[in-house]
């Protein structure tokens, strides 16, 4: 059948690249400039699966040379090795104007960058272009390189807006060790749409601590959606901390609005 001579080809093309390495970054780079878009997937694969890690730069080399297509399959693959060793040129591809090259690079940076790439995945996320931002968040979010937390924390610092919300509720995602911190700052932000994303943070690292900050923002915001973030907030801290956040919860019903005073008697259940 087609699907059985398909998979004989493919299977065929790997057999070759591995058996002789130093051919496979032609082959491979034949084949990601082909027409047969399975088969230049197929490639992108095994530039991800290639053993050895003397091959990645090799790989990475091809990159220059190649159509943006292609590029951004083989910057998809290296990024799937996994290997530092990429880095530099996924850097470059970050750069490309073509989006599907600057997509690929973005996702891959999460896999081989590293806390100096922070700014530029924050730029992608404030950008604007909702599928960029998505890679750039995805990166930042997925890496398991701690070295990120504190650029994430920096880069809060100079963000503001959406751009500026998402970086905290990331931080909170990773459990960074300034996560609680930064979402507090970030109560006193100008930004309802940065507030609410510290709230949301302190839903789910809020403690005894923070629960004065987070009685004060219930009581002055005039959004309804805001407050109800903040009695999220209180509420879980309460469910865990419980006597431990009374005198803040207490002592904010003092000149607390109708609304805030409500959310406050009921939190008072929750303790």
């Amino acid at each position: 059948t087609t699907d059985e001579r398909e998979f004989v080809r493919l299977g065929a093309l790997r057999g070759l690249a591995a058996a002789a390495p130093q051919d496979a970054v032609a082959l491979v780079s034949k084949t990601l400039v082909g027409s047969d878009p399975v088969a230049a997937n197929f490639a992108a694969q095994i530039v991800a699966e290639y053993p050895g890690g003397d091959m990645t730069k090799p790989f990475a080399a091809a990159y220059a040379s190649l159509p943006p297509a292609a590029q951004a399959l083989l910057v998809r693959g290296l990024g799937d090795r996994k290997d530092a060793g990429a880095r530099e040129v996924v850097v470059t591809a970050l750069g490309s104007d073509d989006k599907a090259v600057k997509l690929a690079a973005a996702t891959a940076l999460g896999n081989v960058g590293n806390e100096a790439d922070v700014p530029a995945l924050s730029a992608l996320i404030a950008s604007g272009d909702a599928e960029l931002a998505a890679a750039a968040r995805t990166a930042l979010a997925n890496t398991d390189n701690k070295s990120f937390d504190e650029a994430i924390a920096t880069a809060v610092g100079t963000s503001s807006g959406a751009g500026k919300a998402v970086l905290v509720e990331l931080l909170s995602d990773r459990m960074a060790p300034k996560a609680a911190a930064t979402a507090l700052a970030a109560l006193s932000d100008s930004d309802a749409t940065v507030r609410t994303a510290a709230l949301r943070s302190l839903t789910k690292l809020g403690g005894p601590a923070e629960t004065p900050a987070v009685v004060a923002a219930l009581k002055n915001t005039a959004d309804d959606a805001e407050r109800s973030e903040a009695a999220n907030a209180l509420n879980a801290i309460a469910a865990i901390h419980k006597d431990a956040v009374l005198p803040a919860v207490l002592e904010g019903l003092n000149g607390a609005g109708t609304p805030a005073r409500l959310a406050l008697l009921r939190n008072l259940g929750v303790i």
